[in-house]
């Protein structure tokens, strides 16, 4: 009889460390699948923030028609949707000033801002005092190269006083990089 005892105990063990065997499985299979999940759904997050970035890049661009230091207006009429190259070229020369107030004008969310003029396409050459208006791009901001900039068409007008116009405009587009850790 003490034979056959010893041969239930070891039965039961036996289908004791089957149970638990059987439990670590699960176990480990659960947790493989919680760390794929979440992969998945942070992985979206990740795709939504960067959406939601570029989305602020383009409405931000579009808006700077409405600054004050960028608008074009005039004693006669104000253009909506204009942009005047005078007020921005100077906008880029007070940025580079160390003293200027315009230094952090933007914030610390603006890592890049161009301003290109894209028709009639001029001399591709980055405008300053010297060369301007015969240029085609305004550089406001670059703190980093890798940023991918999203951007808005606006008109970019400064006075004609060879022709005698009221105003001279081309098309152009503004470009504006957000810093990627931004909310």
């Amino acid at each position: 009889m003490r034979i056959l005892y010893a041969v239930r105990s070891s039965k039961g063990q036996l289908k004791i460390q089957e149970m638990a065997f059987a439990l670590i499985i699960v176990m480990i299979f659960v947790l493989l699948a919680g760390f794929f999940f979440l992969r998945v759904i942070l992985g979206g997050l990740q795709d939504d923030v960067n959406a939601q970035n570029d989305e602020r890049s383009m409405q931000m661009a579009a808006d700077l028609t409405y600054y004050p230091e960028f608008s074009w207006s005039s004693n006669r009429n104000r253009c909506e949707k204009c942009m005047d190259l005078d007020k921005v070229l100077a906008l880029k020369n007070a940025i580079k000033d160390v003293h200027s107030p315009y230094r952090d004008f933007f914030g610390k969310d603006v890592v890049a801002m161009r301003v290109d003029i894209l028709y009639p396409a001029p001399i591709q050459t980055e405008c300053t005092s010297d060369n301007y208006p015969h240029c085609s791009t305004f550089t406001l901001i670059n703190k980093s190269s890798s940023i991918t900039l999203q951007g808005s068409y606006v008109s970019l007008c400064r006075p004609d006083t060879t022709t005698g116009k009221f105003r001279d405009c081309v098309l152009g587009l503004v470009r504006i990089g957000l810093n990627k850790t931004t909310p």
